[in-house]
């Protein structure tokens, strides 16, 4: 009976494993000594770098999770703008619905129907307008909104066509003439404000 003892034990595994196991511990907790060793003598400015490169990590997770643009330093959140062009009158008509013009005492009359949205642009530009140091947004519609553009636009000389955004009607020029390929939208914006809203467009599509 102790032979057979003494045989099972020699040939017993987990000793041996948890011998190999301890050597691994030992080994590990001796590189991770020796590299914390290395790291507090790093000169200055080297953990200076590292700690700008984790800053920059964080900083560059932090902007992929939304949309920022930077300027002088600081973020500008741009959202989403919601444009609609729509035909007007000048009086008002059973089933118009009646909307103030920013900037002005003036109101106008909305038919129902939206002649083009934010998914009908195909690009935006902010140029210089008229007045020095103020900017306009150009608005270029794609094939479809050129199309149902000049089709309202068509019968529509002499009266109102409003621009809405986010729901306000910030422009309602009496037409003079077909409207196919581009709108403007001004409104005295800075060039900071212009490119917002240009970029604000785009994002509503």
């Amino acid at each position: 009976m102790n032979d057979v003892h003494e045989q099972l034990r020699r040939d017993d595994p987990l000793p041996g494993d948890l011998r190999a196991l301890e050597a691994a511990r030992a080994e590990l907790r001796r590189k991770v000594i020796e590299r914390s060793s290395s790291l507090s003598a790093e000169p200055p400015a080297r953990s200076r770098r590292a700690a700008l490169l984790a800053i920059a990590a964080v900083l560059t997770a932090t902007i992929a999770g939304g949309v920022v643009s930077m300027w002088s330093g600081s973020a500008t959140v741009v959202a989403a703008v919601r444009f609609e062009v729509r035909l007007a009158e000048d009086a008002p008509a059973e089933g118009l619905t009646p909307a103030s013009v920013e900037g002005s005492t003036r109101t106008i009359y909305l038919h129902d129907e939206v002649v083009v949205t934010n998914g009908h642009i195909l690009r935006t530009r902010v140029a210089e307008d008229m007045t020095p140091g103020r900017c306009r947004v150009e608005v270029v519609f794609t094939p479809e909104g050129r199309t149902r553009m000049q089709a309202a636009t068509a019968g529509h000389i002499g009266r109102p066509v409003a621009i809405l955004i986010d729901g306000r009607v910030v422009l309602a020029p009496t037409l003079r003439a077909v409207i196919a390929e581009s709108a403007v939208i001004t409104g005295s914006y800075t060039r900071e404000e212009a490119e917002r809203l240009a970029e604000g467009l785009r994002l509503g599509r």
